[in-house]
């Protein structure tokens, strides 16, 4: 994970040098705030617990730094403006929280408990800081201007209501409804996954050997 970034970066200078393309590179940290989709941790928490299910928490060690989008959003406007070309800029919100911090604000603004908290097994490669030295933009004259005590409580009350945005975008239909082909594993593997809602299938024929539990909803042409 982290070493596809840092190859991803020098792809991008290696561009600069050989074509003399004009770039900037920034690094920002954590994003969170509207229309963030619900498999990232702050909306995945969020939704969960408006549904009133347990939230998986991987490991309440790590710690991240968090930025609100519209100020990671206005950093690069910034940079594109007063930044060096060929430079990199760091950008962070100045917020550095361990998972189980952020997941105890959220269950707190929600008035909920901790017997919320799901403990899963831990996702491999799990890197245990996020942090950035952050001087060269600030020298630059940019500063965050939300904190996470004002964002988080506005994030929280857009996914509070914007049901509908959410609970469209992770749903999801499956083309082909053959339980022993594709659709079966395709729906074993989404089951393990655990991050999205499963809305049917389609299937142009309508006496396929059908995946149980879930509608046929139309066929693969409608598709």
């Amino acid at each position: 994970y982290s070493a596809s970034k840092a190859a991803a970066e020098l792809l991008a200078h290696s561009y600069m040098r050989t074509h003399s393309l004009p770039l900037i590179i920034t690094r920002s940290s954590n994003n969170y705030g509207p229309y963030q989709h619900p498999e990232k941790l702050i909306p995945c928490f969020i939704t969960k617990l408006l549904q009133n299910k347990k939230v998986p928490l991987h490991n309440p060690n790590p710690i991240r730094d968090w930025i609100h989008v519209q100020d990671n959003c206005e950093a690069i406007d910034f940079i594109l403006h007063h930044g060096t070309i060929g430079e990199t800029y760091n950008i962070s919100g100045d917020n550095e929280k361990t998972n189980l911090e952020v997941t105890k604000v959220i269950i707190n603004s929600l008035n909920l408990d901790e017997s919320y908290i799901e403990s899963v097994s831990d996702r491999k490669g799990q890197d245990l800081r996020y942090a950035l030295n952050c001087d060269k933009i600030h020298r630059l004259g940019w500063v965050p201007r939300i904190s996470f005590e004002e964002g988080i409580k506005e994030t929280i009350e857009w996914y509070k209501n914007n049901s509908l945005w959410w609970n469209r975008i992770n749903k999801i239909v499956i083309a082909g409804a053959n339980r022993t082909g594709h659709a079966g594993v395709v729906l074993n593997t989404l089951k393990m996954i655990g991050e999205h809602s499963i809305a049917g299938f389609l299937d142009k024929n309508k006496d396929v050997d059908k995946v149980p539990d879930y509608p046929l909803i139309g066929s693969t042409e409608d598709l």
